[in-house]
């Protein structure tokens, strides 16, 4: 009798495990139309292509330093989503810049200095010079290794000639290249034409349209390149005057035609906005003459797929001779955050630290490096603070009822849908720098 009992019981428990489990297949979720039609889609795709969904948990961008704090702080200096790291605080690698601006703007010293941090950090820079005009003592002096492993330096005959050079250096993982500048790019046959031909009108931007989306593949493709983290591209480029004028009050262009503007992942102009002069005693005559010094320049985020900084600016200070002085534009900077108080006469204090003349500031921050890392955290948590607490844009109702009240009637509200769709866009983004972004003191 008991044996039975046990098979009983056992057939009992069997036969409850069975019903659970059933039930259990039985409410299991099956996948929607949505996500069958999804993963038909990614096994059609994977056979034919061999391509995987493109992986999209990259926060930050890997880069290469602009040499200048405040700009690579405007660049992507804003913390990522998970606030680890820095969105790219530097020129983005894998992406197009393009830096253009009228002459003596500064362009030329900026890509110099990507070039220096790239070397800095063990890396091998290329620059193409079209222009046939850098200046190597300089260039020396703003720190750039003219080591044959450091940089790779050539002077291309023609746009076909460059453009191989390119691919070669993206190919051999070269970290920054420089092209200087996209004014001069001439193709092979427009040279060989004599000049009494006529040259065929927008043959720059022709090749540049073909040119560019093979060169967004050959950088954003890792099969092309041997450089894990990859290549940044600098494209530096001058400005002209539209014929006729330009649209939104605007007569200035950049030559090489619409298709770098589009592929460009930064746009950042460059303008020279003062200049300094010290005075020095003349060893001939005995009397006081006034010596260049440098110049300041305003450097303009004009676009960006980094981060929503389109528009932002910042005031760098370009010492003659040396190239950016990052603690002169860092003093200014904080004087214009009120982290250092300036007075007139020349005063500038932090804390008990008083000193007349911005020089002799500088020469303390050069021999306390903590004091200036402590004053450049807190102007560009200022910086930061600022940009993020700006005001809210007024809502639709906000602004229905001002015009209501303006014109006395009352005003359709929009319901989202555009009836007049004739696809213009105003991408200026009304941006107009104060005194305070344009001056960096007298």
């Amino acid at each position: 009798m008991p044996a039975a009992k046990t098979t009983k019981t056992t057939k009992a428990t069997t036969k409850a495990t069975t019903k659970k489990a059933t039930t259990k297949k039985a409410t299991t979720k099956k996948p929607s139309e949505e996500a069958k039609a999804a993963q038909a889609a990614r096994n059609l795709i994977f056979k034919s292509t061999g391509q995987k969904p493109a992986d999209t948990k990259s926060l930050a961008f890997p880069f290469v330093s602009s040499g200048s704090t405040l700009m690579d702080h405007m660049i992507g200096g804003n913390l990522t989503s998970d606030g680890k790291s820095r969105k790219c605080p530097g020129y983005p690698r894998k992406k197009i810049t393009e830096i253009y601006g009228p002459e003596a703007s500064g362009k030329t010293t900026l890509a110099l200095h990507g070039i220096v941090e790239a070397q800095r950090e063990g890396g091998i820079a290329m620059f193409l010079d079209f222009e046939h005009a850098l200046d190597h003592d300089y260039a020396r002096n703003v720190g750039v290794d003219y080591h044959k492993d450091k940089l790779l330096y050539y002077r291309p005959e023609n746009l076909e000639q460059g453009l191989k050079m390119m691919y070669a250096g993206i190919a051999y993982g070269v970290d920054l290249i420089v092209l200087d500048s996209v004014a001069a790019l001439v193709s092979a046959k427009e040279l060989s034409k004599s000049l009494d031909k006529e040259e065929r009108i927008g043959e720059r931007a022709r090749q540049m349209s073909k040119f560019l989306p093979k060169l967004v593949m050959w950088l954003s493709s890792e099969k092309y390149s041997k450089n894990k983290k990859g290549t940044a591209v600098i494209f530096i480029n001058q400005t002209r005057d539209t014929i006729g004028g330009g649209s939104k009050g605007s007569n200035e262009t950049t030559p090489g035609g619409k298709a770098l503007k589009f592929f460009a992942c930064l746009r950042i102009r460059a303008v020279r906005t003062g200049s300094e002069s010290v005075k020095r005693k003349d060893q001939f005559t005995g009397k006081e003459q006034t010596y260049p010094y440098g110049n300041k320049t305003m450097v303009k985020l004009v676009k960006t797929k980094i981060d929503a900084t389109s528009g932002w600016s910042t005031d760098i200070f370009i010492r003659f001779g040396k190239g950016i002085d990052d603690h002169y534009s860092m003093i200014e900077a904080a004087a214009g955050k009120k982290v250092v108080k300036k007075k007139s006469g020349g005063w500038y204090t932090y804390g008990e630290h008083r000193f007349q003349g911005r020089d002799k500031f500088r020469d303390f921050l050069l021999s306390n490096p903590k004091v200036y890392e402590e004053i450049k955290l807190k102007t560009l948590d200022a910086i930061r603070t600022k940009l993020n607490d700006a005001p809210e844009p007024d809502g639709v109702d906000t602004v229905i009822a001002d015009m209501a009240a303006e014109f006395g009637e009352e005003i359709e509200e929009f319901d989202g849908e555009d009836d007049d769709d004739d696809g213009d866009e105003d991408d200026d983004g009304g941006f107009e720098p104060s005194e305070e972004d344009i001056e960096l003191g007298d």
